[in-house]
């Protein structure tokens, strides 16, 4: 019982990965340490002693990022449910 249970979980968990990836698909957004980002913003990064690298990304190569993200997302989220749908379907045909 308690592993149908944990399987069910997992088959949750994998469709909230997909439906979160929908919505960064459909309405994308990128922050900055926490700040939200808009057009033509820039986000200069530091290195590992909490200087300013030199570097910097554009919101807009940000949102690119993001953009190209999205479609793994969801296909790993429904990887992830489809797996364990067919663990929940041999767990069934083993005990029934």
């Amino acid at each position: 019982m308690l592993k149908r249970v944990g399987l069910w979980g997992f088959v949750l968990g994998g469709v909230a990965i997909a439906v979160w990836g929908a919505f960064g698909l459909l309405a994308p957004s990128t922050s900055c340490r926490g700040v939200e980002m808009g057009p033509g913003d820039v986000c200069h990064t530091s290195g590992l002693a909490a200087e300013d690298s030199g570097k910097a990304q554009r919101y807009e190569d940000r949102m690119t990022v993001a953009r190209q993200q999205a479609p793994f997302i969801i296909g790993a989220g429904l990887a992830m449910a489809t797996f364990g749908m067919l663990l929940t379907r041999e767990g069934k045909r083993a005990t029934g």
